[in-house]
């Protein structure tokens, strides 16, 4: 079955089938090596020479929230009908902002957060302050984004991990 994807800007062709027995995944056109996870919904690809692990939760029919190294990916997911109604100027599908969680990378407790929900933020820019181990770490925004909420504040003690905002790109 081929599958249109989209990603935030980005459109792929998925296409899952059978070939003697096995599920085999392309994507563009090109053969995506894949390992079966620990559980439902998760699964390793193959990506840039490395080996990612993805866990799929479903939002809706045609929607999935993605996670895949430490970011969250919202997708849409359309089959060749889905495609073919969108053509002919039905509408389907959600939102297809990509979101990015932005996780403690170590446990410690928060000194400083600069920024508020709905704030324009830059690349490198810094968005929360951590203290670890008598040091203090800035954590800073990958991407040119909108704060989508801001979960933390300061004082509080955090956890490897922990969700500290959600950025909105797109």
């Amino acid at each position: 079955m081929k599958y249109q994807v989209t990603l935030g800007s980005h459109e792929f062709e998925l296409e899952a089938a059978t070939l003697d027995g096995e599920l085999v995944i392309r994507l563009d056109g090109r053969e995506v090596p894949w390992w079966p996870g620990e559980s439902a919904g998760d699964f390793y690809l193959e990506i840039d020479r490395g080996v990612k692990k993805v866990r799929v939760v479903p939002e809706s029919e045609t929607l999935r929230r993605c996670h895949v190294g430490g970011w969250t990916h919202e997708v849409r997911v359309l089959d060749e009908l889905d495609v073919r109604l969108l053509e002919m100027g039905s509408s389907g599908g959600g939102d297809t902002d990509q979101v990015a969680e932005i996780a403690a990378p170590m446990p410690g407790r928060v000194v400083a957060v600069s920024v508020t929900a709905g704030d324009r933020v830059s690349r490198g820019q810094a968005l929360v302050v951590l203290e670890a181990m008598k040091m203090e770490n800035e954590i800073r925004s990958p991407v040119d984004a909108t704060v989508a909420e801001v979960r933390v504040e300061a004082g509080q003690n955090v956890d490897l991990r922990q969700t500290l905002l959600r950025l909105e790109v797109g």
